[in-house]
């Protein structure tokens, strides 16, 4: 698990996209990253362009020392083969699936449909979700569907796992809890994530590197205490200085 917690990363990408021209360039050195930033800025493109659902006009990312992509050595790997998840927005969970079903539904390499479901199994398990694998989707709770979308996240195994805003959608009590949880199974799990959030304690509850990105550029990066110390925009100032939701 240790190890797994310093699995580094380093992304740079441009992108345009309608009005939005991406100029972007990141990295963990094992940490966990949270991404902030207005509405537009590109914090969903990024997380996007990371797990292969939308190619670079130009850039690098390497997980560790393997190159996912290199736009100049015409290198760009398919979605399945980075060792990347994605918990996009929804969740996008299949309605008509119960939960089981919708975690074997991950291709997992080498595993037939039989072992995904053992595996799919043994993992809500873990997360303290057994007894939701008959249910449909249609009748989780919000904390309940964020947990089978983790679950299907995680039954790749994967090595970073981008999750897009993963508590709006829930209300302040489960949120709290949600928080805590989702920290306590990335450290359990030992899954670096990079998190697009808007409240300051989902970031305070990773103790994430923090990236401020307006109008596709990165602005200011950090810890928490030092774009809260020192904001280089209003936006940031706010983000951290405002009351937040619970």
């Amino acid at each position: 698990m240790v190890e797994a917690l310093k699995m580094s990363w380093y992304a740079r990408f441009t992108r345009t996209l309608g009005t939005l021209e991406l100029d972007l360039e990141l990295s963990s050195a094992g940490e966990h990253v949270a991404l902030i930033g207005p509405n537009g800025s590109g914090k969903t493109t990024l997380l996007r362009m990371m797990a292969g659902a939308y190619p670079p006009q130009s850039g690098q990312f390497t997980l560790g020392t393997r190159a996912l992509v290199d736009t100049e050595a015409d290198l760009v790997l398919p979605p399945e083969e980075r060792g990347v998840a994605y918990v996009p927005q929804g969740f996008a969970l299949f309605p008509h699936l119960n939960v089981i079903d919708n975690l074997a539904f991950a291709r997992v390499e080498l595993l037939s449909k039989h072992a995904r479901r053992v595996r799919a199994q043994g993992l809500l398990s873990e997360l303290g979700a057994g007894h939701l694998a008959g249910s449909f989707i249609q009748h989780l709770s919000s904390g309940e569907a964020q947990k089978v979308a983790l679950a299907r996240a995680l039954i790749r195994a994967p090595k970073l796992l981008l999750l897009d805003e993963p508590l709006a959608a829930m209300d302040a009590q489960v949120r709290r809890s949600m928080r805590a949880y989702l920290s306590e199974q990335l450290a359990s799990k030992g899954i670096v994530s990079v998190i697009v959030t808007h409240d300051a304690r989902d970031v305070l509850a990773l103790n994430a590197k923090v990236y401020a990105l307006e109008k596709g550029k990165v602005v200011q990066e950090g810890s928490a205490a030092e774009l809260s110390d020192r904001p280089a925009t209003p936006f940031i100032a706010e983000f951290f200085n405002s009351p937040q939701h619970p």
